[in-house]
C-alpha cells in the first residue's frame, strides 16, 4: 500500500515542519501542508497546528509509490505520457487505495511528478504526466485556458442518427457521502462545459 506509517525522531524541541523540511528534504510549504493533512501524529493524537512543535518520537504517513510495471508510451524531458488501462484509478482515493497511477508515475520520476488531469477509473486512454513541479503547472494551465482538449472514443449500441452538441455547467465538488470524494454534476452554478457527439 503507498501510505505507510513511518516512526520518526526528533532529539530535540523544534518546529516539526522544520524537522519534516531537514529529515525529508522539502520545502517550507510541503511540510506545513503534510502537517495540515494530518500526516504527523504523536502518542496517537495527530498535530492540527502548521507551526507546532515536536520532540521525541512520533509517527509519520508518508507516500511510497509502488510500480506494477506499468510503462510510459512516450517521454519527453518535462512530461510523459501513460496509456492507463480501464479500471485503474489516476488518483489515490483515500490513504486505503492500494494502487494508482500515481504511484508509477512517482515511481518513475520522483515525488515533484504529478498527473496533469484526470479521466475516469472506468475509461483507459492516454494521461499526460509533468516530471517536475514547473512543468505541471504549465500544462495545468494550458488545460485550463483550452489550449490542450481531450478527445474520447465510446462504444455503443445502436445508432447516432445526428451529432449532437452538449453545453450544460459543470460543478465539481466534494461529497463525504460519495464512495468517491470528489464529484462532478450538471448544475446552474457550475462552469461552463461544452461536448460534441459525432
Amino acid at each position: 500500500m503507498p501510505f505507510v506509517t513511518k516512526q520518526l525522531h526528533a532529539p530535540t524541541r523544534q518546529k516539526a515542519f522544520r524537522f519534516l523540511m531537514q529529515e525529508l528534504g522539502i520545502t517550507q510549504s510541503e511540510a506545513q501542508r503534510l502537517i495540515a493533512k494530518g500526516r504527523l501524529s504523536q502518542e496517537g493524537e495527530v498535530m492540527a497546528n502548521n507551526a507546532g512543535f515536536i520532540e521525541g518520537s512520533f509517527d509519520f504517513i508518508c507516500f511510497e509509490p509502488l510500480t506494477l510495471g506499468l510503462e510510459p508510451t512516450f517521454i519527453e524531458e518535462e512530461f510523459a505520457v501513460y496509456d492507463k488501462p480501464s479500471g485503474l484509478l489516476v488518483h489515490p482515493q483515500n490513504r486505503h487505495t492500494p494502487y494508482s497511477l500515481n504511484d508509477e508515475i512517482k515511481h518513475r520520476f520522483g515525488h515533484d511528478a504529478n498527473i496533469t488531469h484526470r479521466i475516469d477509473q472506468e475509461t483507459s486512454g492516454l494521461v499526460l504526466a509533468a516530471r517536475n513541479k514547473i512543468s505541471e503547472r504549465a500544462l495545468k494551465m494550458m488545460f485550463e485556458e483550452r489550449q490542450i482538449t481531450k478527445k474520447y472514443i465510446a462504444m455503443v449500441k445502436g445508432h447516432l442518427k445526428e451529432p449532437l452538441d452538449i453545453q450544460e455547467p459543470l460543478l465539481r465538488r466534494e461529497d463525504e457521502s460519495s464512495i468517491v470524494r470528489m464529484i462532478v454534476r450538471v448544475h446552474p452554478e457550475g462552469k461552463p462545459s461544452r461536448t460534441f457527439i459525432t
